[in-house]
């Protein structure tokens, strides 16, 4: 594989990483729209705080990216959304990724890191347990959206 690079995401990666996840069913929930709205993604750049937001590159071109919150009050870290495109899947880069926002979240004082996955999301659930994550209870996603788009 070619030189893999990754890098905190900055406000020229939006528009990429906006239309990368906006085309990815596994971020879809429920009827509402699965991925974050490129407004959202443009305040959460500019005033990330703690949260952790990578993107992994190839040859200069994004090929993948990961957005994780971390709730100092709690210690939670969140993993929201992990993505590398299907061109560029098998080559380690979702671990990459995993372990650096694992790393950074866990150095940030987290003590408790999760992500919510579709069960029949083979490669991600693979993907989370081969970076030590445990499969908890089944649950049942509820929403309540107010003006949101």
């Amino acid at each position: 594989m070619t030189s893999l690079h990754i890098r905190d995401m900055e406000l020229s990666d939006v528009d990429q990483v906006y239309e990368m996840g906006k085309e990815t069913p596994e971020f879809t929930v429920s009827d509402s729209p699965g991925f974050w709205g490129k407004e959202d993604l443009e305040r959460w750049v500019k005033d990330k705080r703690e949260d952790v937001l990578l993107v992994a590159e190839v040859e200069d071109k994004i090929v993948g990216f990961v957005l994780a919150k971390y709730h100092k009050a709690t210690r939670l870290g969140t993993i929201t959304n992990i993505f590398v495109k299907g061109t560029h899947r098998g080559r380690g880069i979702g671990g990459t990724l995993l372990e650096k926002t694992k790393s950074q979240l866990l150095n940030k004082g987290a003590t408790y890191l999760y992500a919510l996955i579709k069960e029949q999301n083979d490669p991600s659930l693979g993907l989370f347990r081969s970076a030590g994550f445990a499969e908890g209870y089944d649950m049942t996603w509820v929403e309540y959206v107010h003006n949101r788009f």
